[in-house]
């Protein structure tokens, strides 16, 4: 059975969503302030947690940084009353997953979950090897057979992205959300031109015809595992 965790001060919406998603079978963590939820998050292993902006002790901001600093990778969706789309980018850059704005609907809140757990699990290390393909997330390096390739930080979060979620097909859209947020430069046709750029740095240095970044045409992008 998943076990999620909810970090909310507010007892009666807590209650609420543990009895909804107890009665969809999930098992519930309740705690009601920030420091002490940090402490559960980064002790237990849960599929999601579900964390509140405004919260007594720390914020649900800061504890999504702090767990994310600390190589957390649990699967974060963030709960809060600010929908203006300038919060939303501040919990997206915190390391949060998702975003519910309250009021929602519990049916809503079901649904990301499942989501969020239908995604393939992240890769945790540091340095990420694929290949003649190196991507050292730590020194925000990548090599390809061990030679240092020169991205841009857009590049760089793009392959990064894509490393750290092998054989996952991201569409033009999901990468400007992770990468671009609301930058006003985010277009399909950026996202085309970029991934073009790495490709082309990759094969200067290995012109293996076998591209690590596959496109599904109408679908997206994905890094695909080599044939063992």
């Amino acid at each position: 059975m998943s076990k999620f965790l909810l970090i909310e001060d507010d007892q009666i919406l807590s209650t609420f969503i543990k009895q909804y998603l107890t009665v969809k079978k999930f098992e519930v963590d309740v705690v009601l302030d920030g420091t002490q939820g940090l402490e559960w998050l980064k002790q237990q292993d849960y599929a999601v947690a579900i964390i509140d902006w405004d919260l007594p002790g720390i914020d649900g901001k800061e504890i999504i940084r702090q767990y994310r600093e600390a190589g957390g990778q649990t699967p974060i969706i963030m709960l809060t009353k600010r929908s203006k789309v300038a919060d939303k980018v501040t919990g997206f850059e915190a390391g949060a997953d998702d975003y519910l704005a309250k009021p929602f609907e519990l049916d809503e809140l079901h649904a990301r979950l499942t989501s969020l757990m239908r995604r393939p699990p992240a890769i945790k290390e540091s340095r990420i090897t694929i290949g003649t393909l190196m991507v050292d997330r730590h020194n925000r390096v990548a090599t390809v057979r061990g030679q240092q390739i020169e991205l841009s930080r857009k590049e760089f979060a793009i392959l990064e992205l894509l490393t750290a979620n092998p054989e996952h097909v991201f569409s033009n859209d999901a990468i400007m959300d992770k990468v671009w947020s609301t930058e006003s430069d985010g277009s399909i046709w950026a996202v085309r031109t970029h991934i073009a750029r790495i490709r082309s740095k990759i094969a200067d240095i290995d012109d293996d015809p076998a591209q690590l970044i596959k496109t599904l045409y109408g679908q997206g992008y994905k890094m695909e595992l080599p044939k063992s």
